[in-house]
C-alpha cells in the first residue's frame, strides 16, 4: 500500500513557475490534494473557481488540449446560454485532475490564494475505504506533476494578461466577470 509509506503533507515552489504548491491528503478519504497559490497580481486572485473569465481561444486551447475537455462543464455553459467561447468557468478552463474543485485561502499553508484538486473522483482508490476497490491510487509523484501542470496554466493566464495590458476587451483575462455577458 504505497499510500501508507508517503508523507501527508508536501510543500516547494515550482522551478518553473516560481508559484508555491503544496499537497496535503484528505483526513476523511486518505486522498491527494494538489494546489498551487497565485500572487496578489494574478487576475484570478481572489476570484472563486466558478467564476467566469474570459479566455482568448488560443490560450483555452494551449491550456486544455481537446482530449482534456471537461465535456459536463461545456455542456453546463452551454445549457446556462452562455457560449463557451465567451465565457468559462476557471474550473473548465485549466486542465488537471478531476478539474479544478477549490479556491481560496488555507489556513494551514499560509497567507495565500490557492487553487486546487483532489484525488477523489471516479476511477480513484479512496485509502481510508476498507473494501476492495478497483482504480488507481494517485500517488504523491502523480500529484506532483498535476500541480506543475497547474502552475503553468495559470502561470500563463498570468502572463498573457501581462503581455496584452492596453489590449483589446476580448483578450482581457483580468475582467472579473459576473456571469452576465
Amino acid at each position: 500500500m504505497t499510500w501508507q509509506h508517503e508523507p501527508d503533507e508536501h510543500r516547494w515552489t515550482d522551478g518553473e513557475t516560481g508559484y508555491r504548491c503544496a499537497i496535503l491528503r484528505h483526513e476523511a478519504f486518505g486522498t491527494l490534494c494538489g494546489y498551487v497559490a497565485v500572487p496578489p497580481e494574478h487576475p484570478w486572485h481572489g476570484l472563486p473557481h466558478n467564476a467566469l473569465v474570459r479566455l482568448p481561444r488560443e490560450i483555452y486551447d494551449r491550456l486544455r488540449p481537446i482530449e482534456e475537455v471537461n465535456p459536463i462543464g461545456l455542456f453546463l455553459a452551454a445549457a446556462s446560454g452562455r457560449d463557451p467561447d465567451d465565457q468559462l468557468e476557471i474550473s473548465t478552463a485549466l486542465a488537471v485532475h478531476g478539474g479544478i474543485t477549490f479556491s481560496g485561502p488555507i489556513d494551514e499553508l499560509g497567507d495565500a490564494y490557492w487553487f486546487g484538486f483532489d484525488c477523489a473522483h471516479a476511477g480513484d482508490v479512496l485509502p481510508r475505504f476498507q473494501r476492495s476497490q478497483r482504480g488507481e491510487y494517485r500517488t504523491i509523484a502523480y500529484v506532483v506533476s498535476q500541480c506543475a501542470k497547474l502552475a503553468r496554466q495559470l502561470r500563463e493566464v498570468q502572463h498573457h494578461v501581462e503581455h496584452n495590458k492596453g489590449g483589446s476587451d476580448d483578450n482581457d483575462l483580468s475582467r472579473r466577470a459576473t456571469g452576465t455577458k
